[in-house]
C-alpha cells in the first residue's frame, strides 16, 4: 500500500475568486473598527493565544483606554523607566514572538505544504492590508524600543484576512491555530504581557481608537485629531505626516512663516508649505530680502 500524498491546491476556483473583496472589506473594517472592545471575549481569546503557543495561561488583566496608557501600566508593573530600552531579547518580548510570529511563521510554513506559491500570492494580494501595520507604526513611533512589546490586535487584520480566507472559504484546517488571533483582532486594538511561567502572566490589554481619520489609505485630518482614544490621547496628521495640533487647528492664513522656516524635519515643512501655500511663502521670503 503505497504512502497517501497530501494534494496541493493550485488555483481557487471562481466563485472562490469572487469571495476575494469581501474578505477584504472584512478586514478593512476590522482594522478600522472605532467600537468599544468586549472585554470579555478579548480575555478569554488571549487565553486560547496563550494555551496554542504552549504557555502558562495569564492569570491578571489590565484594560486601558489607549495604547499610551498600556504601556504606563505596563511599566509601573514591570518596575521599568522610560527612559530604559528594551532588547530583542527581553522575555516579555520573546512571549509576544511566541504568541504572534511563532504562531503565524508555524502555520504559514505548514500552509506552503498545502497549497502552491501562485495561488497564496493571489490571496494576499486580495485580501492583504497595509492600514493596519501602517498605524501600528505610527502608535509604535512614540515607543520607540518600547513598541517590541506592543502585540497587534486588530493591527494584525493586515494579514489575518488572508489566512480567514485560506481557512474558511479555501478548507485549510491548519490555520486553526490562528483561531485566537483572528478572534482577538476583533475585541482589542494592542496589547502587551508581563511575567513568566513559574510567576504567572499579566496582559495589559489597549482600547480601539474612537477615531480614525483617513485620505488616501494616509493618517489625515484638516479639522481635528487623526486618532483619537478614549482617554483623550490624540495624534495629529496632514498626508500621513506627523504634525503639532497647531498646525492642523491653525488657519493657513493666520500661520506664521516662521512654523515652515524653522522646522528641522522635510516632510512637515512640506506639509507645512502646502497648506500655507508656495505663493504666500514666495511673497514674504521676497519681501524679507526686499
Amino acid at each position: 500500500m503505497g504512502i497517501r500524498q497530501r494534494l496541493t491546491i493550485a488555483r481557487l476556483s471562481s466563485e472562490q475568486e469572487e469571495g476575494l473583496p469581501e474578505y477584504r472589506a472584512k478586514w478593512l473594517k476590522v482594522a478600522l473598527d472605532t467600537k468599544e472592545c468586549d472585554r470579555e471575549a478579548g480575555a478569554h481569546w488571549i487565553k486560547e493565544a496563550f494555551r496554542f503557543a504552549g504557555l502558562r495561561l495569564p492569570g491578571r488583566f489590565f484594560w486601558e483606554d489607549s495604547p499610551l496608557a498600556a504601556l504606563r501600566t505596563y511599566r509601573a508593573l514591570a518596575r521599568v523607566g522610560e527612559g530604559d530600552s528594551i532588547r530583542d531579547d527581553d522575555p516579555d518580548r520573546v512571549v509576544v514572538d511566541r504568541v504572534v510570529e511563532q504562531m503565524r511563521s508555524r502555520v504559514r510554513r505548514e500552509m506552503m505544504r498545502r497549497v502552491k506559491i501562485d495561488l497564496w500570492a493571489q490571496v494576499w494580494s486580495g485580501v492583504s492590508l497595509g492600514i493596519g501595520a501602517y498605524l501600528g507604526r505610527q502608535i509604535g513611533a512614540d515607543f520607540k524600543s518600547w513598541s517590541k512589546l506592543l502585540a497587534p490586535g486588530a493591527a494584525a487584520a493586515d494579514w489575518l484576512g488572508t489566512f480567514d480566507f485560506l481557512w474558511r472559504e479555501v478548507g485549510q484546517s491548519c490555520v486553526y491555530p490562528l483561531e485566537p488571533l483572528l478572534e482577538l483582532a476583533q475585541q482589542c486594538g494592542w496589547w502587551l504581557a508581563h511575567g513568566d511561567e513559574e510567576r504567572g502572566y499579566t496582559v495589559i490589554l489597549s482600547e480601539k481608537p474612537v477615531e480614525v481619520h483617513l485620505l488616501e489609505e494616509q493618517l489625515h485630518n484638516e479639522r481635528g485629531a487623526s486618532l483619537r482614544f478614549r482617554d483623550g490621547t490624540t495624534l495629529w496628521y496632514l498626508h500621513g505626516v506627523r504634525v503639532h495640533r497647531r498646525i492642523v487647528e491653525t488657519p493657513a492664513a493666520d500661520m506664521p512663516l516662521s512654523w515652515w522656516l524653522d522646522d528641522p524635519v522635510a516632510k512637515r515643512r512640506q506639509v507645512v508649505e502646502q497648506k500655507i501655500g508656495a505663493d504666500r511663502i514666495a511673497d514674504e521670503l521676497g519681501a524679507q530680502e526686499g
